[in-house]
């Protein structure tokens, strides 16, 4: 696979990017594929919290947030960023 291959959660929770594999754990699959879902736009927190809601996860402000800054330490390390947009959302990007 080459690194333009567009990122995917499969249904067991794994991030796949390119040749990359690394595992998600429940709540933050959701909030992925929630970021995959608009890519290449932008992500609102209501819509990720919704996510969270849906698959019966914790879904305050600080339970996002949390999930977010995991999921920026993981995404990194395979080439893809997670920016905060202020006031609207998050953006998923491959790094340059």
């Amino acid at each position: 696979m080459s690194r333009s291959t567009a990122p995917v959660v499969d249904e067991d929770g794994l991030l796949r990017y390119g040749s990359e594999i690394l595992p998600l754990t429940v709540s933050e699959a959701e909030v992925f594929r929630g970021l995959l879902h608009r890519r290449p736009g932008i992500a609102s927190r209501t819509e990720l919290t919704e996510r969270l809601l849906y698959a019966n996860r914790s879904a305050s402000q600080n339970a996002l947030d949390l999930h977010i800054m995991r999921l920026r330490r993981k995404v990194h390390s395979i080439g893809l960023t997670i920016e905060t947009v202020r006031g609207r959302g998050f953006l998923l990007k491959a790094r340059a």
